[in-house]
C-alpha cells in the first residue's frame, strides 16, 4: 500500500514516493524524470500510475528483488530466475538492435548506453558495466577516469568487486588509471594475483569457474525461447546470458549449494528448442567457441583478457603490478598447449579469421591423417579452426577422409561417428565450405538409416544444422536444409523413430522462421512412417 502514495492528492507526498521508486528502479529502467515533474504539477493519470507500478514487478530491479527473495526462501523455480521478457535484458544489458552489425553495436551503441547508466547512477551503473565488461573495449575505466578517486573507491567498495572474475578484471581496469592512489595500487596487486589463480573460490569452497558456466548456459538456453529472441543477434544473447548469470551468481552467494545436485537441476530444466536455437546461431556467427560455456573456457577467457589488459595499459605507459606472475602463468598455459586464451570470447562469434594455419601444423596434421588417425584428429582440427584459416590442401584432405568414414549400426559406434561428423561440420561452418558440407551430409543421411533411439537422432540433426551453416545466403541455406531434412526423414525406419524425429522437428520449429518452410517436407514424410 505504501507505493500507492503516488496517487496522493498531496504533491509533496506523491513526488517523494515517486523519487523513492525511481531510486529503487535504478538506471536500468525507463526514464521517469518527466513524470516526476508532472507529479509535482498534477495528479498522475491511470496509465502513468500503471506504468510506474508495473516496473516494480517486471523491471530489472523488481525482478532481481524477486529472485533474491526466492533464493532466500529456497523456493526458486525456473520461472523465478529466468526473465520472461526481452525488455528485462534490453534495460540490463543493452538495447536490442538487429539492424547494426556486431562490431558497430559493440563499439558504438553499447558504450553510449553504458555511459548513460553511469551518469544516472554511478554505483548501480558501475555494477552493470563491470558485469558487462565481456570484451576489453567494454571495460569502464576510460569512461570514468575524470571522476574523483574517493568517489570511485566508494563506488567499488559498494559493488563487492570480488563477486566473480569478470567483475574483478573490470575493477582492475579502473584501478590501473589511478595507481598514484595507494588504495588503487594495492587493489591492482591483489586483483592480478587473484586473476592468475586456477580457482576463484566462494566462501563455501565452490569454485566460481564451475558455477558461473552452469548459470550462463541455463540463461542462454531460456533467452532463446523469449519472443523475438530466437532470431536476435547471437552476441547479444550471449551478453545477456553472461550478465544475468553474473547476477544470479551473486544472488546465490549466501546459499548452501550442492554443486552436483545443482548441475543436475540445471540439466533437467534445459530446453531442446533452446539448444537448437544456439546451433542455428552458427550461421550468422560461426565461431562456435564463443558459445561454449565451460569451466576451462571461462578460465582461459579470463586469463586471455588479463594478458590483453596488461598489453593495452603498458602500451599507454601504465605498468601493471605483479606482471611477473602473469608471465609465469602464460608459460604454464603454453607448456600444455592451451590456446584457449587466444580464442574468440563471448562477444566475438562474428570475427573473421585472417591468419593462415602455420605450415608446420599443416604438415603434422596431414601426417597424422595419413597414418589412419583422421577420426582421432578431427577434434583437434576443429579446435584449430577457431584460431587459423585452415589450408585448402588440408580442407581437401578432410573432405577425402570424411567420404571414407564407415557408419556402423552398433549404437555406441554410431554415436561416436556422428560426433566426428559434428566436429567436421564445425570446420565447414567457420570456413563456409559448402562442398565439405555436401560431403558430410552424405554420411549424415547414411547414419539416419541406423537410428533406433532419440540420442542419435538429436546428434544427426545437430550435425546437419551446423553443416548447413556453411551457406550464408538465407534462401540457399533454407532450401538446402529443407532438402536434407527430407532425405533424413526418408531414411528412418517406420515405427517409433519417425515419432522421435518429429518431436525434435517441433522443437526446431519453435526457433526458426516458419515462413521459410524448412521443416515441412520432412514433417510430412515422417508423419507417414508411423
Amino acid at each position: 500500500m505504501e507505493d500507492f502514495k503516488i496517487v496522493s492528492p498531496n504533491p509533496e507526498e506523491r513526488t517523494k514516493k515517486l523519487k523513492d521508486l525511481i531510486n529503487f528502479y535504478g538506471p536500468a529502467s525507463p526514464d521517469f524524470s518527466e513524470l516526476l515533474i508532472l507529479a509535482g504539477e498534477r495528479e498522475l493519470n491511470e496509465n502513468e500510475i500503471n506504468m510506474i507500478l508495473a516496473e516494480k514487478i517486471n523491471g530489472v530491479a523488481g525482478f532481481q528483488a524477486h529472485i533474491l527473495k526466492a533464493f532466500q526462501l529456497n523456493q526458486a523455480t525456473v520461472k523465478d530466475i529466468a526473465p520472461s521478457s526481452k525488455a528485462y535484458f534490453e534495460y540490463l544489458c543493452g538495447p536490442l538492435d538487429s539492424e547494426k552489425g556486431p562490431e558497430e553495436y559493440i563499439v558504438n551503441v553499447l558504450p553510449e548506453y553504458r555511459k548513460i547508466l553511469l551518469k544516472r547512477d554511478l554505483i548501480k551503473g558501475l555494477e552493470i558495466c563491470l558485469q558487462g565488461g565481456l570484451r576489453d573495449d567494454l571495460m569502464p575505466g576510460e569512461w570514468i577516469k575524470d571522476i574523483s578517486n574517493d568517489e570511485i573507491w566508494n563506488a567499488l567498495e559498494s559493488c563487492n568487486t570480488m563477486r566473480d572474475p569478470f567483475f574483478l578484471i573490470g575493477a582492475l581496469d579502473i584501478a590501473m588509471y589511478r595507481q598514484e592512489d595507494q588504495r588503487f595500487s594495492d587493489f591492482a596487486q591483489m586483483a592480478v594475483s587473484k586473476l592468475v589463480e586456477k580457482e576463484f573460490l566462494r566462501s563455501d569452497g565452490i569454485d566460481v569457474y564451475d558455477l558461473y558456466p552452469l548459470l550462463s548456459e541455463f540463461v542462454y538456453n531460456h533467452i532463446n525461447l523469449l519472443e523475438g529472441c530466437a532470431i536476435a543477434p547471437p552476441f547479444w544473447k550471449r551478453m545477456c546470458a553472461w550478465m544475468h548469470a553474473g547476477f544470479l551468481l551473486y544472488s546465490l552467494r549466501d546459499s548452501k549449494l550442492d554443486l552436483d545436485n545443482f548441475s543436475t537441476w540445471i540439466s533437467e530444466n534445459m530446453t531442446l528448442s533452446g539448444m537448437y536455437s544456439k546451433v542455428l546461431d552458427f550461421r550468422s556467427e560461426p565461431m562456435y567457441r564463443s558459445s561454449i560455456i565451460t569451466r576451462n573456457v571461462l578460465r582461459e577467457e579470463i586469463f586471455g583478457r588479463l594478458v590483453e589488459l596488461r598489453w593495452r595499459h603498458e602500451k599507454s605507459g601504465r605498468l601493471i603490478p605483479n606482471s611477473n606472475i602473469i608471465d609465469h602463468a602464460m608459460k604454464n598455459f603454453e607448456s600444455i598447449r592451451i590456446l584457449g586464451m587466444y580464442m574468440p570470447g563471448p562477444m566475438q562469434g562474428h570475427i573473421q579469421l585472417k591468419e593462415n594455419v602455420p605450415k608446420k601444423i599443416v604438415e603434422m596434421e596431414i601426417k597424422e591423417i595419413l597414418e589412419n588417425k583422421f577420426e582421432s584428429r578431427v577434434s583437434n582440427l576443429s579446435y584449430l579452426s577457431q584460431i587459423y584459416l585452415l589450408d585448402e590442401g588440408l580442407i581437401e584432405r578432410i573432405m577425402t577422409e570424411t567420404s571414407k568414414i564407415s557408419i556402423q549400426e552398433e549404437e555406441d559406434k554410431l554415436l561416436n561417428m556422428i560426433d566426428v561428423l559434428v566436429e567436421i561440420s564445425l570446420i565447414a561452418c567457420v570456413h563456409r565450405k559448402v562442398k565439405l558440407s555436401e560431403t558430410i551430409v552424405v554420411k549424415i543421411i547414411e547414419a539416419a538409416y541406423f537410428c533406433k533411439s532419440e540420442e542419435p537422432i538429436g546428434k544427426i540433426l545437430q550435425a546437419l544444422i551446423i553443416a548447413s551453416s556453411a551457406y550464408q545466403n538465407e534462401d540457399e541455406w533454407s532450401k538446402w536444409l529443407e532438402a536434407q531434412l527430407a532425405e533424413v526423414a526418408l531414411k528412418l525406419h517406420a515405427g517409433d523413430v519417425p515419432k522421435l524425429f518429429l518431436a525434435h522437428l517441433r522443437e526446431i520449429k519453435k526457433v526458426i522462421k516458419l515462413d521459410l518452410g524448412i521443416h515441412c517436407r520432412a514433417e510430412a514424410i515422417a508423419s507417414l512412417a508411423f
